[in-house]
């Protein structure tokens, strides 16, 4: 992606890791993993931190060109709802 001049964003546990040091911008989320209990307590947080992030994302650029991107998916709604009345 860099090669082709595109901002990247990564998001990752480790600041220092290939994927931070590939990117622009990186979103850490922080994990700490302790015990059999907790690494699966941290398991399902990690999931979620990264579900949160990606939606908010999500929104933060649907919402750049909103009104676009609503006429869009009005416009893949109706055909999704189409195709499967056939």
């Amino acid at each position: 992606m860099k090669k082709n001049k595109r901002y990247c964003v990564g998001i990752t546990a480790t600041p220092d890791s290939s994927v931070a040091k590939m990117c622009q911008e990186v979103i850490l989320v922080d994990i700490q993993e302790q015990g059999s209990y907790e690494e699966k307590i941290d398991t399902f947080a990690v999931y979620s931190a990264f579900h949160f992030i990606l939606d908010c994302m999500f929104s933060f650029l649907y919402q750049l060109d909103y009104e676009s991107n609503e006429k869009e998916t009005k416009e893949k709604a109706y055909f999704i709802k189409e195709s499967k009345e056939q």
